[in-house]
């Protein structure tokens, strides 16, 4: 066997060759954020988050930065900017996942509602009747 030819088998990608089922499986250790970043691994795994029957969302892992303009005296302005990030991203993954099943959703959502409590409850709510008409199967939202 040539050198060649043994660096182009060590070389292949092995994971993206298991089936959706093994691969979803793998993913669902991953938080939902770190499963949509996936899609950058190659062509086979653009949309594979899509299609994930475990999501996990948590606000704790949302950076958020805080520009020279904003109000120094809002000693909430990061905690709420954080928590509009962690918001904008559930709602748009939800809207962008194929209409596949979801068996398993985890939302962490620490207290963003202090900041507007009806919209929060709105928007929360929102994503808990796309869940349901998912087939949700396990679902588990704390607020802290």
């Amino acid at each position: 066997m040539t050198q060649a030819g043994k660096s182009s088998r060590d070389d292949r990608d092995m994971i993206s060759s298991l089936p959706d089922c093994l691969i979803h499986a793998i993913m669902s250790f991953l938080t939902a954020q770190e499963a949509v970043q996936t899609c950058v691994l190659s062509k086979r795994w653009k949309n594979l988050w899509t299609t994930l029957p475990f999501l996990d969302f948590d606000v704790c892992y949302f950076e958020c930065e805080i520009e020279s303009d904003d109000n120094e005296w809002d000693f909430d302005m990061p905690r709420r900017k954080k928590f509009e990030k962690f918001r904008d991203f559930v709602s748009t993954t939800l809207l962008l996942r194929e209409s596949s099943d979801l068996h398993k959703l985890r939302l962490s959502c620490a207290d963003g509602g202090r900041y507007d409590s009806h919209h929060y409850h709105m928007i929360v709510r929102s994503w808990i009747l796309y869940a349901l008409k998912h087939k949700l199967q396990v679902f588990k939202i704390v607020f802290d």
